[in-house]
């Protein structure tokens, strides 16, 4: 990973490029006190050209006294209506991108495979267990010794059928686990909890409920063309103090991933990577890979993901 700095009118401009294409640009105030966090990730569009776009974004309002985040994930520019959803994506993110800063060429290396989901499962094994990219989104589940907790409850009175709130379980669960097909044992302590239904919905501004559901992304500060994101809040940037959830009911959801559907446990899965604090990877065979496609393998941990989740909550030997 490679780094350029700049100074601002206000304060300082801090750009990280990683190797996969992606970018972060950081912006503090004067007193270094974080202001504003982009990250850029190159995706192919529907019309098959790589464009980058924000991926996920931090702000505070008050630097030095918190703020709240967004992570997303791109949906499969293939799946029906997609074109439409990503059009919009497309104009919301024109307020939110940061181009780098120090203009460099940014080349996407994630090509997606044309393979069939049985050769992708397959491929898991091979490709997903030697790729070991992890990024942070800053801060960490709450609770000492490691471990973590998310008690997370479903929005009553929404669109959340009994399977896919299973599902979403289990996705979650995932992570509590380190389920994965590359031989690691879990060494972790955290604990992803079903607490029942609520009134509360998904927002930036923290309320101590942290809500799951299906709805409308730009209705919560979310880009269009992502299949689902999470929205989190921190008062310290150590710790989240809330992490909502939501899954764009524009997409085709299915429990398998098949016929053009998205797999709702994958997408859980990935959206749980998010809840103990992982980023985005542009490592297709990665549970933390920064498009959701029509597969199933991503509820499965590859090494970066297992490697990210031990790094940052392994209580026993052979964490990081």
């Amino acid at each position: 990973m490679s780094v350029s700095t700049a100074s601002r009118d206000r304060g300082l401009e801090v750009t990280e490029y990683y190797e996969s294409g992606s970018y972060r640009v950081t912006r503090c105030d004067p007193d270094g006190d974080l202001e504003r966090s982009v990250t850029v990730a190159p995706v192919r569009g529907p019309e098959g050209k790589v464009e980058m776009l924000p991926i996920s974004w931090f702000d505070s309002p008050e630097p030095g006294r918190g703020g709240g985040g967004v992570s997303g994930t791109f949906e499969d520019p293939k799946l029906a209506g997609a074109a439409a959803r990503w059009a919009k994506m497309r104009e919301e993110s024109a307020a939110r991108y940061l181009p780098p800063t120090e203009p460099r060429a940014v080349q996407w290396e994630g090509v997606v495979p044309a393979a069939s989901s049985a050769q992708r499962q397959l491929k898991q094994a091979d490709t997903g267990c030697s790729t070991g990219g992890y990024t942070w989104v800053g801060p960490r589940l709450m609770n000492g010794s490691g471990g973590g907790g998310y008690e997370w409850r479903n929005r009553q009175g929404g669109y959340m059928p009994a399977t896919y709130l299973y599902q979403i379980g289990a996705g979650l669960q995932n992570w509590d686990t380190t389920y994965n097909s590359c031989g690691w044992g879990n060494v972790t302590a955290i604990q992803h909890v079903y607490a029942g239904t609520t009134t509360a919905v998904p927002q930036m501004t923290p309320d101590g409920v942290n809500v799951v559901d299906f709805g409308s992304m730009s209705a919560v500060g979310c880009s269009s063309g992502f299949a689902a994101c999470t929205i989190w809040y921190s008062y310290d940037g150590v710790f989240f103090h809330n992490v909502d959830m939501r899954f764009n009911d524009a997409s085709p959801w299915s429990l398998n991933g098949a016929g053009g559907t998205l797999d709702v446990q994958s997408v859980a899965t990935h959206e749980g990577g998010h809840s103990v604090g992982l980023g985005e990877v542009n490592a297709f065979y990665l549970t933390m890979h920064h498009t959701a496609t029509a597969d199933i393998f991503r509820r499965t941990l590859g090494y970066g993901d297992a490697v990210g989740l031990r790094c940052r909550y392994g209580v026993t030997a052979g964490g990081c």
